[in-house]
């Protein structure tokens, strides 16, 4: 379970350098690390939460007192990605371009790969340098979603012509990263992405794997509860639905290498999750911003 609350008119200082000024879309994403449970379990409720410097979560792994479910029977069906073709369910808020979607003009020898903890459950990618990747969207910020890993490289992007800089997609192990971009005008824009061919010293090859773009217009989501089968929460491949009657609503997801991501309006957020001995680990990102 999700909840979110929009009560201060002001962020601290530490979330203006993190996730800028004004009121914003956040989208918080999770990498599972291994095998972990999303949903809400019994014990005393977490709090909402969110200081005067910023949002912020406890690991998931901590949260909320131990379950036991070794003697109950759970019954698992696993859960097909949120497709891409532009998702739209909440636009003009916030809309999601899968890199395969027909919106995208893709250049050079891209080639498709499947991953389950990607967006849509595969990604786009380049080996070549001046390959490029062009969306042109409706909004005024847009946030720009890769799959990086030790074999990644440099990436320059540029919005209406002018570029952003150059961006290391390197990371020592497989990790969807996320870069956002704010503070366009209202209207049409063109983003387009550059295969630069080049690299950080550490890398082993030069790929870029651009997996999606979110974008949207800066107005604000309902704030709210949410249940983990609400059509907000999107998902890769790699997760299934347990009944469970511990469970907010009688289920939750699991998976073992799965990405989620829920778009949200606010400066606080909770999220509700069962903890047991065998459950493992989770990364939790705010606008691409680790959560320690």
């Amino acid at each position: 379970m999700f909840c979110f609350s929009r009560n201060r008119s002001m962020w601290g200082s530490d979330a203006q350098a993190i996730l800028s000024k004004g009121r914003l879309l956040l989208i918080a994403s999770l990498l599972l690390l291994s095998d972990s449970l999303l949903a809400q379990g019994g014990g005393s409720e977490p709090p909402i939460l969110g200081t005067a410097n910023g949002p912020w979560v406890e690991p998931i792994v901590e949260m909320g007192s131990e379950v036991p479910v070794s003697s109950v029977e759970l019954q698992s069906t696993e859960v097909p990605a949120t497709t891409g073709r532009a998702y739209l369910l909440l636009a003009p808020a916030f809309v999601r371009y899968e890199q395969d979607d027909v919106e995208w003009s893709l250049t050079g020898s891209w080639s498709a790969t499947t991953l389950n903890r990607a967006s849509g459950g595969s990604f786009a990618r380049s080996l070549t340098g001046g390959d490029t990747a062009q969306l042109t969207f409706d909004g005024s910020w847009i946030q720009l979603g890769f799959i990086s890993d030790r074999f990644s490289g440099e990436v320059e992007v540029l919005i209406d012509g002018m570029s952003q800089g150059i961006f290391d997609l390197y990371r020592r192990e497989e990790t969807p990263t996320s870069f956002r971009f704010d503070g366009l005008s209202a209207g049409l824009h063109t983003i387009e992405l550059v295969v630069t061919g080049s690299a950080n010293p550490q890398a082993s090859n030069v790929r870029v794997q651009l997996d999606y773009a979110d974008t949207g217009d800066g107005s604000a989501l309902p704030n709210g509860d949410f249940e983990e089968t609400d059509p907000r929460l999107l998902i890769s491949n790699g997760w299934s639905t347990t009944n469970y009657a511990g469970a907010s609503g009688g289920t939750y997801l699991r998976s073992g290498s799965g990405t989620a991501w829920f778009p949200f309006s606010g400066d606080s957020f909770s999220l509700h999750a069962l903890a047991f001995g065998s459950t493992g680990r989770v990364k939790l990102y705010v606008d691409g911003v680790a959560l320690d």
